[in-house]
């Protein structure tokens, strides 16, 4: 009898057991569910990385888009998301990455350079994980892309700036407009007197000369102008065939090709004819420059299409692209990568100023070797003002 009800105790012990274990993997596998569950949803990574040996415990799914690499490439081996990242970056992040091991705290924002080639910014957080020791063991953190927060930011603060640059700009080109006027009035009548011909030679340098500080003058005041648009409606087509007919015969001295594609549901566009017509230009004419610059026959290419009640055209060339420390720079007034007396410097500010002015923006792209593109983006409610 003994022996039967030990064996039943027994029995009974180890179906407790079982039991609880059973319980235990349906609680567990719950909680894991729950978390894989609530990580899929961050619209960011969750990651959560073993520090020794470094390995990575878990990546929700985004990883592959917020990286630019395979889940199964990155469980393979954790380290291969420092090969996408932005050489300028590269070691910084490996020098901070290296750092948190220790600590398990982590904040640094870099760049990944995406297979299309493409460039887009990540905010990394990290934090630590201690066992029951209170030894730091692993480290979980949220990755996220905040290239469009970057880019709104940067586009505010280069309003801003420009802002302060164009009241500056209108105040220095009253100024020098009335002292100009004079020497270039001057100049012209005294070459209409009979004066020795080295001495008109003199006088038609300094007209040329005062003719191009004018020129930069009327810049300037049109860097500050600030006036009300006037919307009317134009046929998309036909608007962009009439500014690349401006540049015309440029483009084929340069042997310069020019395509275009129209993608919209109907053909009229509302904007400001004469102040679009001038960004254009000035943007066609930095497009044929680029390309010039490559030493070969250039392609331009541009397009129009809605993009959520916004007008969006987009000009690309394929000359030698815009070096990274550069995108921030080329709307800025008076910056130029040209010879002296090649150019002001502020076609691209004018332009910037123009498309803020019509509440939309402008921006460039470029990977900095095989061309740039530049965009423009007007509100359609802004363009349908009366």
């Amino acid at each position: 009898a003994d022996r039967i009800g030990n064996l039943l105790a027994g029995a009974i012990a180890t179906f407790k057991i079982t039991a609880e274990r059973d319980r235990a993997q349906s609680a567990l596998s719950e909680s894991d569910g729950r978390f894989r569950q609530i990580a899929d949803s961050i619209r960011g990574v969750f990651w959560l990385v073993e520090l020794d040996p470094r390995r990575l415990i878990y990546a929700s799914p985004n990883a592959e888009e917020v990286w630019d690499r395979s889940l199964t490439d990155i469980y393979d081996d954790f380290s291969v998301i420092f090969d996408n990242i932005h050489p300028e970056d590269r070691t910084r992040i490996q020098q901070d990455s290296s750092g948190a091991d220790r600590t398990g705290d982590l904040d640094i924002e870099y760049r990944i350079i995406k297979r299309d080639g493409s460039v887009r910014w990540v905010h990394s957080r990290g934090f630590p994980v201690k066992n029951s020791n209170g030894k730091v063991y692993r480290m979980s953190g949220i990755a996220e892309d905040i290239t469009d927060r970057k880019l709104e930011l940067e586009r505010i603060t280069e309003a801003g700036r420009l802002l302060s640059v164009g009241e500056l700009a209108s105040g220095v080109a009253h100024e020098i407009n009335n002292p100009l006027a004079a020497i270039n009035l001057y100049s012209e009548a005294l070459m209409d007197q009979d004066l020795p011909d080295s001495v008109i030679e003199d006088l038609k340098v300094i007209s040329d000369q005062g003719k191009r500080a004018a020129a930069i003058v009327r810049n300037l005041l049109q860097f500050a102008r600030k006036s009300s648009p006037k919307i009317t409606t134009v046929d998309a087509r036909e608007f962009i065939e009439r500014c690349v007919e401006l540049k015309g015969h440029d483009f084929r001295i340069n042997n310069i090709s020019v395509s275009t594609n129209v993608l919209l549901e109907h053909p009229d566009i509302t904007i400001d004819e004469q102040l679009m017509t001038q960004v254009l230009v000035n943007i066609l004419t930095n497009a044929e420059q680029a390309c010039v610059a490559a030493h070969r026959r250039g392609s331009i290419s541009i397009s129009v299409k809605e993009i959520g009640g916004s007008t969006r055209i987009s000009i690309s060339d394929d000359g030698p692209g815009i070096p990274a420390e550069n995108l921030l720079k080329v709307f800025d007034p008076f910056f130029t990568t040209k010879e002296v007396g090649e150019g002001t410097g502020l076609g691209l500010s004018v332009s910037y100023g123009i498309i803020a002015q019509l509440g939309g923006k402008l921006w460039v792209e470029s990977d900095g070797v095989s061309g740039s593109t530049f965009h423009m983006e007007v509100p359609s409610a802004v363009a349908e003002q009366p």
